[in-house]
C-alpha cells in the first residue's frame, strides 16, 4: 500500500497520511532504458552529449523479475537512445526470454546489420524510427546517410 500525504490545508494542521492503494496492478508492457547512449546526434535530443556510459546488466535486472512478472510483464521494449549498444545487451535480452518475456527492440536502424543474427535469435519484433523523408530525417538525426542506413 502507497500511502500519500494530502495536500496542505488552507487552515495548516498536519492531518495524517491518506491510504491509497497503488493504481498500478498489472503492467503488461515495460519499457526499458538500458543505456544511456546513442550513435545518433538528433536535434531534438542531448542524451548523446552525455560522456560517461551508464548500463544496467542482467545482475541488476535480475532481483525484478519477481516483481514484474507479479505485475503481469508480458512484453519489454528495449529503448534508448540506441539499445543496440549496449555492451551486454544480448546477456540482458537471454534473462528475459528464458522468463518468458517477449522483446521489441525500438532502434534508430543504423546498427541493424551488425546484430542482425543476435536480433533474429532473441527479438521478437523490432522497430524502426524515422523522421521523415530521407533529407528531413538526416538532418533531424545529424548522421550522414542515416536513412539509407
Amino acid at each position: 500500500m502507497t500511502l500519500l500525504t494530502p495536500a496542505p490545508s488552507p487552515t495548516g494542521g498536519d492531518a495524517p497520511p491518506l491510504p491509497r492503494v497503488d493504481p498500478i496492478t498489472r503492467l503488461p508492457i515495460l519499457i526499458l532504458f538500458p543505456h544511456n547512449r546513442c550513435n545518433c546526434r538528433c536535434l531534438m535530443c542531448d542524451i548523446w552529449k552525455e560522456r560517461t556510459p551508464v548500463e544496467i546488466t542482467a545482475a541488476h535486472v535480475a532481483p525484478w523479475l519477481a516483481e514484474w512478472k507479479g505485475l503481469g510483464v508480458q512484453r519489454i521494449v528495449l529503448t534508448g537512445g540506441e539499445a543496440l549498444m549496449h555492451s551486454h545487451l544480448w546477456e540482458l535480452c537471454e534473462l528475459f526470454r528464458n522468463e518468458g518475456i517477449g522483446l521489441t527492440l525500438l532502434s534508430s536502424g543504423l546498427l541493424l546489420s551488425r546484430d542482425a543474427v543476435s536480433i533474429v535469435r532473441v527479438i521478437d519484433d523490432v522497430v524502426v524510427s524515422l523522421d521523415g523523408p530521407r533529407e528531413i530525417h538526416d538532418e533531424i538525426r545529424n548522421v550522414p546517410r542515416a536513412f539509407d542506413r
